[in-house]
Formats: C-alpha cells, structure tokens, sequence
C-alpha cells in the first residue's frame, strides 16, 4: 500500500490557499470597481470642463477669421473699378487688332491708365499668349496664376466679368487681386492682375497669424493653429511643409461635405481639428472660405488624470491590507472541518475503507459525511462484484475460439487465452511475459511496429488481415480486430488482438472470384442477348447484344439508356412499369416490346427481367430474344385460324344438319325395329300358352329362347339409343350434391339391396357442378354393375366415396364382386364390350360406354382398378371447378 508521502495530486496547497486567493480577488475586483468609478467620475467631469473650453475656442477662431475676412474685403473693394476699365480696354484692343494683340499695346494701357496691373492673354490649352510680363509668354498659366485649376469652369467662359478676393503668396510676399473676362470669340481669357503695396500693408494690419498664437497660448492642448484656403493653399500660421501633400485628400472631403473633422496621428501621438469656416461669399468667383487645422496634444492634459488614478490606487491598496488580514484567521476557521474531513477521504483512498468519517459542524458537512460513508460502502460492494466479474470475464475468454492476446507497447505479452496458445501449440508460460509474435512470412516485429503506429487516441481500433506461419509450416489468413488503450496524455499503453483463423473463407472467396471470373467468360461468349441495368442505363451488355443491337464488334450500348432502343410510342408504357417495380408493386418480369437498332430498323423483343445483387450493389438484369419470326408465324397461325373458325362453322352447321337427321333416323330405327320385336315377341308367346300342349320339349325351349333374345334385342336397342342421346345432349350444369344423388340411386335399388343384404358405406364427399341427371345416370349404372356381380358373394359390399388428386375431386364406387383381370381394362369402356358370360351376368355392354361417354362430356376421365375375386374400383372426376 503507498504511504501518503508518494501520492501525486494535481494541485499541492490545501483548499483554505484557494479560498483566500479566492476571496482576495473579489475584493480586489471590488476595489478596483470602486477606483474605477471614482476615478471615471473625476476624468469625465475633467474631460467635459476642457470640451467646453474648447468649444468657445473653436468659436474664437471662427469669429477672429471672419473678422479679419470682412475688414481686408472693404480695403480690396476700392481696387475693383480700375480693374474692370483695364480689362475693358484690353478686350477693346482686341477686337479692334482683328482678334490679335499687338506688340507693346499692352502695356500702352497701362501707362495710359497708370495702373501698377499685369495683363496676360491665356487661350483654352491654358498657355499664355500675351502680356504685359514677357517673361510669362510660352508659360503655363497653372505655374503662373494661383487660381487656374478653376480654368475649366463654364462660369469663367461666359460674357460676365470675374472678380476673385485677395490672395497671398507666401513664399514671395505678394498680395495680388485677380479678375478674369473671356473674349468675345471665347478663345482668350483676359487675366488682369493688381499688385499693389497698400494691399501688404492692409494684410499686415489685418494678421490671421498673430490673433491665432493669441488663441493657442490660451488653451494649454493647442500646440498649432494654420489656416488654409478651401483649395488647400496655406494663409497663416507655422507652415509645416512635409503635411501639405498629406492634405489634400483630408481639405477635398472637408469641402465636399462642409463638415468638421478629427484625425489622429498616431506615430506622434497628436490629434488634428479641421473646421470649416464658411464665409458666405456668393458674389465672387469661387471660394473664400476657410479651413483650419487644430493640432492638440493630448498628453498636456494627461497629468491631472495621472494623479487622481495614482491618489485612488494608493487608497485601494490600503484597503486591500486590512481586508487580508481579516480574511486569513476566517478562512482557517471556516476550512478546518474540509481539512479534517480530507483527511478522512484520504486515509480511505490509501486502501482503508473501514476507517470512519468524523463527525463535523455544520449540516452541509454531514450530507457530505453520510454521503462519503455511503460511497464507501457501495466502493466495498463494487470491489467484491469486480472481482467476481474479472473472474467471469477471464472464464468467457478462456473458453473463446477466438485467438486473444494483450501486449504492452514495447510488444510483450501480458494475457493470452487457452485457444491461443493451443494455437500455435505453446504453453501459457512460454508466451505471456514474452515478447512472443506469431512467424509471419515478412517480418514480424515491423508489422507490430506497424500497428503500434497506425493507432491513435483518434483512432483506437483496426481491423486486418494478415497471414501466419504456424508450427508445421502451413500459411494460414488472419483476420484481426487491435485495439489500443491510451493514458492520458494520449501514449499508447496496450494493444488487445482478437484474431480469427479465414483461411477457408479466403479460399472460397478465390474459389468465388475464379467462378465469377468463369461466369463473365461464359456470359460473353453466350448467344444469349444479356443486359445488366442500373437506373434504367445500361451498365455491361454482352456482345451478343452488341450485335442485336446493330453495334460493330468495337461498340457496345453500355452507358446508354435502355428507353433510348425502344420506340418513341412504347416508352412510356415501359418507364410506368419501372416505377412500379421501384416501387415494390407487383409487375411481371417478361414483357414483348418494340427495339429499335442503331440503324432504325426495328424487331420484336421479348424482354425477361430479374433482380441480382452485385458486389457494388443491386441491378437488374435483363433477358432480351428477338421473337421476330415467332410473331411472323403467330400472325400466319392467327389468319389461318380465322380461317378454320370459318370452316368450324361451317362444318358445326353441317353436323347440326346430320344431328337432326340423326335424331330423325333413330327415331325411324327405334320404331321400325321395335315393332317386328314385339310381334316376334307376341307370337310366341301366344304358341307358348295356346299350343303348349301340342308342341314337343324341344320347341318350348326354342320359344323361350326365342322370347329371351326378343327381350335382350329390345334393350339392346334402348342402349343404343341411350348412348346416341346422350351424345347430342347439352349439359345443364349445376351445383349438386353427390352424396344426395347417391342415396336416391341407392332407394331405386333398395328392393335387390335388402333382399340380398348388402352393405352400402357412403363417405362424406364434397359437392361438385353437373349435370344431376347425367350424374345419376352415372351412379345407377356403376349400383347396378355392383348388385349384379356381387350377387354370388356371402356378404356383398359397395362404398362410395371420393379424394383429392392435383387440385380436382376423385370420387369412386367400390364393390367386392367377381372383379376382372386388368389386361382387359383398355377396352372394358368400348361399345358392346363383355368380359363375362352373357347367359351368367346379364347386360348389353352398353352401361359402361354410356357412363365414359357422361364423364368425358363433363370434361372429366374415368378408369378402373380390379382383382379377380376381390372386386372393382371405379375412380372418375367431373373436370376442373368453374373459377
């Protein structure tokens, strides 16, 4: 047993730490949400207190520019009217040079006028053609006039004259005012622009820089105030040079939207203001307003922020002291019962389940004291059920036919059942606790290296085939299920093998493939049109198919669907009987159909389906015969058998004619031969009784045989013409009851039965359809052949009773008379046929033609079974039931 010093657990401090940690950090949590609003509070009110003074800042600047905006507007305005009488002369010198401009007349203007102006010609490629500055001529008026990238305005090119305000030069100093005027031609513009020192001094006195460091210095964050033009050109403040590119996009958006913005630069830790201030200038050519740029420094105002989060922390701190000095003795008072119960746990961990629980504070800790106590005892009761089910479980693998074996990761064999080690003819000793591997024909230590490495926790079972060596040499197939058990940390600790011995399985699976192989071969040299069907295409046809098909020995239909052979007109018919065969409805598996080769000629094909079951899945498979011929032949045979309805008919007409003519001379035959018999039988019988006395013994014994055949003559007849009769009668078929016609028959006899005292037997026999007076003809004969050759018997017998035989009723009438010899069966049916001595056994030999005759008009047979002296059997049916 391991003593308490060597137990591992994943944390080593007692639980009293992690509460303290606990209750620590909620209140940390806690001061510091108390530092956190507190000092919030404070920087929000801070931060609000410089918002508003920043605001009436922004509000200073915006009314100081449009101050300054409006005084240096007064002072240019006095310029305005000379400049539009130079610009009028020089559009006047114009159209008197015939749309040119002289040399030198320009400046003839000037001197005329006594302006200090410059006057340029400017065409529409925006090249300066004249003026009063020759060095600008040839130039572009974009590096000239501040103002030309407004060129391209429609407003600058009508009739109207374009004055523009004030604009400063700041890197030469000049203060120039612009006015533009198209020609009447619209080919030029006249730029007249006025250059004059007043206009310095009046910038001087009206100076945007010096009212803006009076704003910066007072507000602490501004470190920079510059004011630009809304077409980005620099007015006053500390000009920085490197941004002016970097301005441009920002002064397009300002202008756009008209609107403020802030932009952070990050890399310095600086924030830029841009408002726009609108002048309102509507009367002048393009735009006078104004944008400034604020650049603010943050971090002038960070150190009053710092020492109130600094005042607030130092607070919290000593917060935090004393609550941990109050927590430390609490936390150790309300631990100690865990701590003891703890210890409890442990000693029972260790292996000590009897050891008790101690009683302990608080009812918390006495659910958890009975609950522990009561683990424990279903622990005591675990243990000894496991150990009664690892030794049911060792019994189950024991007696397994299974190989089993178990290894640890580096291959040795820890467990191993009986059937294995029968196996491979070893004891149990001389595997387990070895690194034992069944003899492979490779190399059998890098197939367990191979199955140590294709598992993983991921994937902790395999199954594989394999083949060993066993102890007398034969290779026999594996099949194997390895499974790996992991540790936690996901490192394989053993390996389980469950293996089967497939060797007779493989062998009829190769048995099975070389069959198949033998099947295909025979499929496709068979004369028989096969096709096998997935989804109605046809996935394998074998060449016969092919061939019927039209295809050359280099094609085949496969990939094909089946409709596209049949005809337009039956496809619909065949696809409905595939849906209903999907569907599981019942639908014959052999149809006839129209097929159309790939020529278009077409044949009759009668098609047989089957459902099969291949390695990749269900198919069908389909039978196809071209029947061709056989429908040629049927539609001869179907002419030529109208053809003999015809003659049927014809012929039945006749023999309906011969019939009555029949009847008609039997009719004739009965009378005329009755009446010489009755004379002949009425003569002598008037010898016998009136001329007895006279004639000698001789002549009485002719008389009497005379009489004798008289009689028999007669009935002869009668039986003759019973037999024609019934020939020509039709059948009145009904559902009749065979054993109620038997005993009527049996009451007609009932005299000769009870004078010779016969014994009658009449079975249960099932009801048939007949005609009743044809049946009872039947019956009375078949009685009447019985009486008359059962009549020597002691004690005469007749049965009557039936069977079933291939779905129809037998019935028979048995008798134990003199019976007969079965040579004589054949002929015993045939007209006037007699097996006995007429002068013993009277009769014509009529009966029994009479009664095949009833039994093969119903559709039926008769036949017979006899013994001499042990009697007669007759069987007979009626033909199959209606329906």
């Amino acid at each position: 047993m391991a003593s308490s010093q060597s137990r591992k657990f994943p944390g080593n401090l007692p639980f009293s730490y992690y509460l303290l940690g606990v209750l620590c950090l909620l209140i940390i949590c806690i001061i510091f949400s108390i530092i956190m609003v507190n000092s919030q509070g404070s920087v929000e009110n801070q931060k609000r207190q410089q918002q508003m003074t920043m605001d009436q800042t922004e509000a200073e600047i915006i009314r100081t520019i449009t101050l300054i905006d409006s005084g240096r507007k007064l002072g240019e305005e006095a310029y305005y009217p000379s400049m539009v009488s130079v610009t009028d002369e020089a559009l006047l010198l114009y159209q008197s040079g015939g749309s040119r401009i002289r040399p030198g007349s320009l400046e003839e203007i000037l001197n005329q006028t006594g302006s200090q102006m410059d006057i340029s010609f400017v065409n529409r490629r925006g090249i300066i053609e004249s003026s009063t500055r020759p060095n600008l001529e040839g130039k572009n008026a974009s590096q000239v006039f501040a103002l030309i990238s407004q060129l391209d305005e429609p407003d600058l090119w009508n009739d109207s004259f374009t004055l523009k305000r004030a604009f400063r030069d700041h890197d030469s100093g000049e203060v120039s005012i612009t006015s533009t005027k198209p020609t009447p031609d619209k080919n030029f513009l006249v730029f007249v622009t006025l250059t004059n020192p007043q206009l310095i001094r009046d910038w001087e006195i009206l100076n945007y820089s010096r009212s803006m460091k009076e704003i910066i210095s007072s507000h602490p964050a501004i470190i920079n105030v510059q004011l630009f033009s809304s077409d980005g050109k620099f007015i006053a403040g500390t000009k920085n040079q490197t941004q002016d590119d970097l301005k441009q996009d920002v002064f397009r958006k300002i202008v756009g939207t008209k609107s403020n913005l802030d932009i952070e630069i990050k890399d310095k830790g600086l924030t830029s203001r841009y408002l726009y201030i609108d002048l309102g200038e509507t009367e002048y050519s393009g735009t006078r307003d104004v944008i400034a740029e604020i650049t603010l420094d943050p971090g002038r105002s960070a150190g009053h922020f710092q020492s109130l989060w600094v005042s607030n922390i130092l607070a919290g701190i000593v917060l935090f002291i004393l609550s941990v000095l109050v927590l430390i003795p609490l936390v150790h008072a309300l631990t100690h019962p865990l701590r003891q119960i703890t210890d409890d746990v442990d000693t029972i961990a260790r292996g000590d389940l009897e050891h008790p629980i101690r009683d302990t504070q608080g009812r918390e800790l006495s659910i958890l004291k009975e609950s522990i106590s009561s683990m424990v005892d279903t622990l005591r009761a675990t243990i000894h059920n496991l150990r009664e089910s690892e030794d049911l479980y060792r019994e189950v693998v024991e007696s397994q036919n299974e190989l089993i074996c178990r290894r640890t990761s580096d291959g040795t064999c820890i467990f191993a059942n009986a059937a294995f080690c029968r196996y491979y003819k070893k004891t149990c000793d001389e595997i387990i606790g070895k690194k034992f591997f069944p003899e492979t024909p490779g190399n059998t230590e890098s197939l367990h290296a191979q199955i140590i490495h294709m598992l993983s926790p991921e994937k902790p079972s395999l199954h594989l085939h394999h083949r060993v060596i066993v102890h007398n040499g034969i290779v026999r197939w594996h099949s194997c299920q390895v499974r790996g058990f992991f540790s936690i940390d996901g490192t394989l600790t053993e390996t389980q093998e469950v293996c089967q011995d497939i060797s007779e399985r493989i062998e009829f699976e190769n048995a099975l493939k070389e069959s198949e192989g033998r099947f295909r071969n025979l499929i496709e040299k068979s004369p028989i049109n096969i096709a096998i069907l997935r989804a109605g295409e046809i996935v394998y046809a074998n060449p016969a198919l092919g061939s019927l098909l039209g295809y050359e020995a280099d094609g085949s239909p496969v990939g094909s669907s089946f409709l596209t052979f049949i005809p337009e007109e039956q496809r619909k018919t065949l696809a409905e009987r595939n849906s209903m065969r999907n569907a599981g409805a019942p639908v014959p598996n052999e149809y006839e159909t129209l097929v159309t080769r790939i020529d278009g000629s077409m044949f009759h094909c009668h098609v047989l389906v089957s459902e099969i079951e291949l390695s990749d899945g269900p198919a069908t498979i389909a039978y196809l015969t071209d029947i061709t011929r056989r429908k040629v032949a049927e539609e001869e045979v179907s002419t030529l058998y109208a053809d003999m309805e015809q003659k049927v008919r014809v012929r039945t007409a006749e023999l309906s004619r011969a019939n009555k003519e029949l009847e008609s001379f039997s009719y004739s035959v009965s009378h005329d031969l009755k009446s010489p018999l009755r004379a002949i039988d009425g003569y002598s019988s008037i010898l016998s009784q009136k001329y007895a006395a006279q004639l000698p013994d001789d002549a009485k014994i002719y008389l009497t045989k005379i009489r004798q055949n008289t009689l028999y003559m007669a009935d002869l007849i009668n039986d003759v013409l019973e037999l024609s009769r019934i020939g020509r009668v039709s059948l009145k078929k009904e559902r009749i009851d065979i054993g109620k016609i038997v005993r009527e028959v049996i009451d007609e006899f009932s005299s000769d039965i009870t004078d010779r005292n016969v014994s009658v037997k009449i079975a249960q026999m099932p009801p048939c359809t007949a005609d009743p007076l044809l049946v009872h003809l039947v019956y009375s004969n078949l009685i009447s052949n019985a009486l008359k050759f059962s009549r020597n018997r002691a004690h005469p017998l007749i049965e009557f009773g039936s069977y079933s035989k291939d779905g129809q009723v037998v019935y028979f009438v048995k008798d134990n008379g003199i019976g007969f010899d079965m040579k004589y069966a054949d002929t015993l049916f045939k007209v006037f046929t007699r097996l006995h001595n007429t002068a013993e056994y009277e009769g014509t030999g009529i009966g029994l033609a009479i009664i095949s005759r009833i039994i093969e008009k119903h559709g039926g047979k008769i036949w017979v079974d006899a013994e001499p002296g042990v009697g007669a059997t007759f069987f007979f049916t009626f033909g199959p039931e209606p329906g």
